[in-house]
């Protein structure tokens, strides 16, 4: 139930689709995080490129050494072969420490990708076993595990106006969330702190990606046109999510 609470305090904090505003007071049980969407770069070849063995090498080592200093929370591509190729989430102090970060990815910059970055708030302590576990064991191979994610967009009737509907648009927005949490399928969610499009983020673990459209698209927010869904899958390394 604590997860669930947190989601519906999140969601709560404004209309739908309001965002988080910078600054803003949060629950104590939530961390700001910085989500970096990894898009292709100039120089992008494909991470499976003929040659390209020692840069995957040197961009895992990487990873792993970021994680281990509890700055890289979780990370892993996309494998929709979408415009977003994957993403990173980073424990930084400011969004100064968060591109200091990303600027010595190998990847970063040989310019193989791109990166954006946006403030986003979540359950405090994510990465943790990953972390432990890299620092136990430096080099041990750990599985990765799929998910899907939702990114959450202002839909096409998104308006900042407060009103009676859309109170009761957010109230069937924080009990829909808590059902998917409750379900166990719904394992993240939480706002991006952002004035664009992008507004937070659903992460599901289901078998399907069809079981996390039907269920994104049954929340009322996104059925009223409020906000949209835009689903990839998503592989990350165990212990980096829950």
């Amino acid at each position: 139930m604590k997860r669930i609470f947190c989601l519906s305090v999140l969601f709560a904090m404004g209309t739908i689709g309001s965002g988080i505003a910078a600054g803003q007071d949060m629950p104590s049980d939530m961390e700001k995080y910085y989500m970096c969407l990894a898009r292709r770069g100039p120089k992008w070849i494909g991470p499976q490129a003929p040659g390209t063995e020692g840069e995957l090498a040197d961009h895992l080592k990487y990873a792993n050494r970021m994680a281990a200093s509890d700055k890289l929370v979780a990370a892993g591509p996309f494998i929709d072969g979408g415009e977003i190729t994957g993403i990173f989430v980073l424990r930084a102090a400011s969004m100064y420490e968060a591109k200091a970060i990303v600027a010595e990815e190998p990847w970063t910059k040989a310019e193989r990708l791109t990166l954006e970055i946006i403030p986003w708030w979540a359950l405090k302590g994510l990465g943790k076993d990953y972390a432990a576990e890299v620092k136990q064991s430096p080099g041990a191979e750990i599985p990765m595990v799929d998910y899907q994610i939702g990114f959450l967009k202002r839909g096409p009737k998104w308006t900042p106006e407060r009103t009676p509907e859309t109170d009761r648009l957010q109230a069937a927005h924080l009990a829909h969330i808590g059902k998917m949490a409750e379900s166990g399928k719904l394992v993240v969610a939480g706002p991006f702190e952002s004035k664009g499009d992008l507004r937070g983020v659903f992460l599901f673990r289901v078998g399907e990606m069809e079981e996390a459209k039907a269920m994104s698209e049954s929340d009322p927010a996104v059925r009223a046109g409020r906000l949209t869904v835009e689903l990839h899958p998503w592989k990350t390394f165990k212990g980096m999510m829950p």
